[in-house]
């Protein structure tokens, strides 16, 4: 389990994003489709 820091929490990033993606799925919807576009293409 990573260990978040306030500093992670600040900016919604990919970390956190995959750190928690429950949160990540709920909270930015919109931003989903093209990050996992570009993890994918990674």
């Amino acid at each position: 389990m990573l260990a978040v820091t306030a500093q992670d929490l600040a900016p919604p990033g990919p970390v956190a994003v995959l750190a928690n993606p429950t949160a990540g799925r709920g909270r930015h919807r919109g931003l989903l489709p093209g990050l996992l576009e570009r993890l994918a293409d990674a």
